[in-house]
């Protein structure tokens, strides 16, 4: 998963961050047993994928690991689609506001997405291999564990879940409104 070689200790510190995030700071997912997954989505169990990203900042090497879940297994049949502005309405704005010599604004609202919750939960599983023992130690998920295999029930809205992206608009358009 790219979180190999010289660099890592910092990749699985990285790693480590995420889960914390998904399981502490957002309350996205929480272990859960396998038993206690209902038996008609235990079909729709997903897995867990960790995508590494490096970027230089002001000469520094920053490390991060995002937490997606796979999409591609999901059983989801509703809306998906989280319309955007196009390129012509974008530089349209960007223009009128230049015209105007008027100021423009913009936000990144951190871990927006993933504070969204989801009117029904998914699961996903990971192995032991994903997880260090700090985490499992620090979040006593041994108990959970069945064959190297934990799973998770996943409330808000992730990184990979078809309808993440929309309900985060929704949310928004909501909020602002």
């Amino acid at each position: 998963t790219g979180l190999h070689g010289p660099f890592q200790k910092e990749w699985e510190h990285a790693a480590d961050d995420e889960v914390r995030k998904l399981l502490t700071t957002t309350k996205t997912m929480a272990p859960v047993l396998k038993c206690d997954i209902p038996v008609d989505r235990r079909g729709d169990i997903t897995y867990y994928n960790r995508v590494a990203r490096e970027k230089i900042k002001e000469g520094v090497h920053q490390r991060r690991v995002r937490g997606t879940a796979g999409g591609d297994r999901i059983n989801y049949t509703g809306p998906v689609t989280a319309r955007t502005a196009s390129l012509e309405a974008v530089r349209a704005l960007l223009n009128s506001t230049l015209a105007d010599n008027a100021d423009f604004c913009t936000a990144d609202i951190t871990d927006y997405y993933l504070g969204t919750p989801m009117a029904r939960p998914e699961f996903l599983r990971m192995t032991r291999k994903q997880l260090s023992q700090t985490i499992i130690d620090e979040y006593i998920l041994e108990p959970y564990f069945d064959k190297d295999i934990i799973h998770f029930q996943v409330n808000k809205g992730m990184y990979g879940l078809p309808k993440a992206g929309l309900l985060a608009q929704q949310r928004l358009v909501t909020h602002l409104g």
